[in-house]
This record gives structure tokens, C-alpha cells and sequence, in this order.
């Protein structure tokens, strides 16, 4: 029977008319059902009567509240109004979440591929798209903490509190719609024409009475919430808890790493004006934050005894932060690019002896193991083709790109049997091949994507037509 209650909520649109619905139809619950005993058992079980043990105490609340015409009627209308909030939360959660994904994936998709803005037109449409997307996100977020600020104006219902905490829960960048932290106003200049942020203005904002509580539910959810979350800084203990503030970040967030002392970022000194030492559980900080996010690596000192274990670590998270120690690391720096190219093909790009995918040219003095480590990009992502020269792996160059093909057919657009031509928008550089090879690898690349024609010499299709200019 539990079972069946909690299932209810937890779908449908309605789960209040779903619980309904079940005492209809099932004869066990009959009796529950018309006394309101489920619906008193389920609230309590819930957590919906916050600190209250029943429904005759909950009543109590809100006659000592001084609210008592907001009261529901029974247990059973308490559960449904308690349901209909939970669902107007969870549909504007999901909301935003769904948009935040929708905007993540474009940008990943731009992090995973070189010449993100390749396709953009004259026109900048690929522009407007993003700006579309990015007031969409705002929009989104708008209608999510307008839900949760709702809940902190009702909270003399006792389920308002259980909602905003399984809000925060959900997301905890929903903190913002809590009062209690500080943010910053961007003050622009007087000049119309300049668009570059002056100065910030700090506002402190009145604080809610569990805000302490509440933050960190929000940052044990998302780190991120960190921006908006620390204590003023003319507050005697702000140095103390923003320290342990970002403890709490730094699991969701490895960013967040940065405001442990011990940390190449933090500035801040002790009462005596002294620098703060590192604390002495940096390391495992240090590893929680790389193992969230591998760019967390350039807050760690470069002299720290284990800087170059958790630059292993950060490059199997996110091969992007090869570039942060591309110059920094003192081990087999090779053995540690082919752990990036293999979480993040792109971090090819970071590699010494990588073409610069602009000029065409390759400025570092190329490793002895570069295409190696080349075909394990390219096998990982086939947009890495770009980092790599023609002569740089004179006999394993076509194995090389017929592997890029091979994994997205996209990548024949880095190749060509006609360097005189230019395909059209293409802005990258292009390696000249034989003409059976090229032409192997159009078939491969066509076969798997017809739309590669596009990015295709047509003189290896024979068309008369020329696509290319």
C-alpha cells in the first residue's frame, strides 16, 4: 500500500488525483481513504507536516499562526494542495533542466570540435540561435525560482518548507530565490558605446531564517551555488565560513577548489594579516575537485608532491585540461596525452607537435609518440583530424585519417586532392592527399553520412558541377 502512495506521487501529472483515483478503485484502502487516514499517514510519512506529528497539530500551527481561515479543510485536502505545489515545483525543474541540457549539448558540441562557428552564415544565424537559447535558459530559470520564491511567501503552510528543501535538493542553484547571501550588480559605463562591465555593486540581502541550513542543502547539490551563497565580507567569521562553504562546493563543483587556501587563486589573509597555510586536507580536495572537473587543476600548485598524480586524474575527467599542464608536468608527458586524447579526442590540439588548425602550422617541436597518440584521437573523435599535418606522420597519415572518417564522416573536410579549391565556409586547413587515398575515403565517409558531399572535393565523384570554390 505504501508502495502504491509513494509511486503516485513520485508520477503522473496529478498525483493527487492518482492517489484518489486508487482509493476508488482499491477495496483495501476503502476504509483509510473515506476516514482520511491514508491521506494523514501519507503526510506524515512524507515529511508534508514539517515538524508536526498529526493532522490535529498541523491544525494547531495555523491557529497559532494566526491563519486559520488558510487552513485545509482535512488531511485529505492538506495532501492534495501539498501535491499540486509539488507538481507546479517539479514541472518548472524539469523545465529548466531540460533547456540547461539543451544548451549544454550545443556547447559541448562546440568543445568537441574545432571550428565551432564553422557553419555560422554570413548573417550570424548561428548567433541568433544561441542568443535564442540563451533567453530561453533565462526564462526558465525565471519560472523555477519564481516557484520556490512562491513556497518562502506560503510558508506559514508547513509543507512550503519541506517543498523549498526538495527544491534546493533538485537544484541548488535555486538558492538564488532564497534571501539570505550577496550578489553583485554589474555597474556599466556612462558611455553607451562601451560594453564592458565598470565596477561591481555588492547588495547584501535580508536573510532568511534558515538560510545557513538551506545553502547547504543547496551547495551539497550544486557547488555552482557558491556564487551567491558567502558571507559578507565585513562579517567577523566570513573568511571561517566561506572556507567551509567551498569544502562543501567542491564535490559538485571543482571550481570551487579555489577558495581552499592552499590554492594557486587564494589571496585572502588571516586576522594578523598573515598568509593562511594550506589546509591540511588540500590533496583530497584537490582530488574530489579534478574528478569533477579535470580544468580544476590550474588552482593546485604546480610545486604541490602530488600535482602531477592529479593531473592524471583531471585529464581522464576533461582531456581539455592537458593545456593546463601542458608546460607543467613533470612526468611521461606523453603517457599522459594519450589519457586525455582518449576521454577527450580535441585535447590533440594540446599535444606538442599538433598543427594550429588556423595557420596549418605546427610550432612545437612534435613528441615521438605524436601519431600514436594522433590515432588515439581521431578514434575518439574524428573532429581531431584537424590538429594533425600531413607530414608530420608521413607513413600513417592516411591510416590516421581514414580512422577520423571512420569514427564521423565530417572529418573528410580536413583532406583534399585539389589544394587550389576551397569548400565552401570551411575557414579550417586542409592536408593534400593522393587521389586513390582521398577518393577511399570519400567512399567511406558517403557511405556513412550522405550530407558529407558537402564537404567533399566533387573531382572525386566525377561531377561536373563544381561545389567548391
Amino acid at each position: 500500500m505504501w508502495r502504491s502512495i509513494l509511486a503516485a506521487v513520485e508520477t503522473g501529472d496529478n498525483p493527487c488525483d492518482e492517489v484518489v483515483r486508487l482509493c476508488a478503485i482499491k477495496r483495501e484502502w476503502a476504509e483509510f481513504c473515506r476516514d482520511g487516514t491514508i491521506f494523514d499517514a501519507a503526510n506524515l510519512r512524507l515529511g508534508w507536516y514539517g515538524p508536526h506529528p498529526s493532522w490535529a497539530a498541523v491544525q494547531q500551527h495555523y491557529i497559532d499562526a494566526g491563519a486559520y481561515e488558510l487552513a485545509p479543510a482535512s488531511a485529505r485536502d492538506y495532501f492534495k494542495a501539498t501535491c499540486r505545489e509539488r507538481a507546479k515545483l517539479v514541472a518548472a525543474i524539469e523545465n529548466k533542466r531540460r533547456i540547461h541540457k539543451l544548451g549544454a549539448a550545443r556547447e559541448a558540441l562546440g568543445h568537441r570540435r574545432p571550428h565551432a562557428q564553422m557553419e555560422t552564415d554570413d548573417d550570424g544565424e548561428e548567433g541568433d540561435l544561441r542568443m535564442s537559447h540563451h533567453w530561453k535558459e533565462n526564462a526558465a530559470i525565471a519560472r523555477a525560482g519564481t516557484q520556490v520564491q512562491r513556497l518562502v511567501a506560503m510558508e506559514v503552510h508547513p509543507y512550503a518548507a519541506y517543498l523549498i528543501r526538495f527544491a534546493l535538493q533538485e537544484d541548488g542553484m535555486l538558492l538564488v530565490a532564497i534571501s539570505g547571501g550577496w550578489r553583485e550588480t554589474p555597474i556599466y559605463p556612462s558611455d553607451p558605446n562601451v560594453a564592458e562591465v565598470e565596477s561591481f555593486e555588492t547588495e547584501l540581502l535580508p536573510r532568511h531564517p534558515d538560510y545557513d541550513e538551506l545553502r547547504e542543502i543547496a551547495l551539497t547539490s550544486n557547488g555552482h551555488a557558491l556564487i551567491f551563497s558567502r558571507e559578507s565580507e565585513d562579517a567577523e567569521t566570513a573568511l571561517e565560513k566561506n572556507i567551509a562553504l567551498a569544502r562543501l562546493a567542491v564535490p559538485t563543483c571543482g571550481d570551487a577548489l579555489s577558495e581552499i587556501p592552499g590554492s594557486t587563486n587564494f589571496v585572502k589573509t588571516g586576522p594578523d594579516g598573515s598568509p593562511l597555510p594550506p589546509v591540511d586536507d588540500f590533496y583530497e580536495l584537490a582530488t574530489a575537485a579534478v574528478k569533477q572537473d579535470g580544468a580544476a587543476i590550474r588552482w593546485v600548485p604546480t610545486s604541490h608532491p602530488g600535482y602531477d598524480d592529479l593531473a592524471k586524474i583531471a585529464v581522464q575527467t576533461n582531456g581539455g585540461a592537458l593545456s593546463w599542464v601542458r608546460e607543467t608536468y613533470d612526468g611521461d608527458f606523453a603517457a599522459l596525452a594519450r589519457l586525455a586524447v582518449q576521454q577527450n579526442g580535441i585535447a590533440l590540439q594540446w599535444v606538442f607537435g599538433a598543427k594550429d588548425d588556423v595557420t596549418g602550422e605546427v610550432t612545437d617541436a612534435p613528441l615521438a609518440d605524436f601519431c600514436e597518440i594522433a590515432a588515439l584521437a581521431v578514434a575518439n573523435n574524428g573532429w581531431a583530424l584537424a590538429y594533425v599535418k600531413s607530414s608530420s606522420c608521413p607513413t600513417s597519415y592516411f591510416e590516421i585519417a581514414k580512422t577520423a572518417v571512420q569514427q564521423n564522416a565530417l572529418a573528410i573536410r580536413y583532406v583534399t586532392s585539389m589544394p587550389d579549391r576551397r569548400i565552401l565556409h570551411f575557414k579550417g586547413t586542409q592536408e593534400v592527399l593522393p587521389y586513390t587515398e582521398y577518393a577511399e575515403l570519400v567512399r567511406i565517409a558517403l557511405a556513412s553520412v550522405p550530407d558529407a558531399k558537402y564537404f567533399v572535393d566533387p573531382s572525386a565523384l566525377g561531377w561536373r558541377r563544381w561545389w567548391t570554390r
